[in-house]
């Protein structure tokens, strides 16, 4: 069973080498960016920051383990919660939703009789409203899921068979802590 490490703080990933698979938390609390870098962590998180799709949101590590291979096994393993749908609000702004999230205000806003006309409708208002994009972005329950998700991710480590090494002990003036 291969020794996977885990941290979540920067001045621990500079003792190692780069090639991470990343979580990244947005200053809200309402997004996390997942991703894979063979840079240092600080340079990459300042990279992302910077990048135009993610400007506003100031993201910050949350969570990192060592192997860039994870990153695929992670998006697999949360595609329920990935946030690839770019909604366009009437004042001209952008939210990224879920798919779920997007069919369910499309369907909100077509407010026709008729179950198939409403469906078509809200076809229509969801291709005119919703962009398909390729960013990592996942928006997980901020109340059932987020509080959990260092355990998750740790579980869903030792489903695939790999032993988790966390090399410090968790930050407790963090507002997200381990279960």
């Amino acid at each position: 069973m291969p020794k996977i490490i885990a941290i979540n703080s920067l001045k621990s990933a500079s003792r190692f080498k780069p090639y991470w698979t990343y979580f990244l938390i947005s200053e809200n609390k309402r997004l996390i960016k997942i991703g894979s870098t063979i840079q240092p962590l600080e340079k990459r998180i300042l990279g992302v920051n910077n990048e135009p799709n993610y400007k506003g949101y100031n993201f910050s590590l949350y969570l990192a383990v060592r192997g860039m291979h994870l990153e695929e096994f992670f998006h697999d393993h949360f595609k329920n919660y990935r946030a690839c749908f770019r909604w366009r609000e009437e004042d001209g702004t952008y939210t990224y939703l879920t798919g779920k999230e997007s069919w369910k205000r499309s369907l909100a806003n077509t407010p026709i009789k008729g179950e198939h006309t409403r469906k078509l409708r809200a076809h229509w208002y969801f291709n005119y409203n919703a962009m398909h994009t390729r960013l990592e972005l996942f928006k997980f329950p901020p109340r059932k899921v987020l509080p959990n998700l260092k355990s998750l991710i740790f579980s869903a480590l030792k489903e695939r068979g790999d032993i988790v090494v966390f090399k410090e002990k968790p930050d407790l003036t963090r507002p997200l802590k381990d279960k």
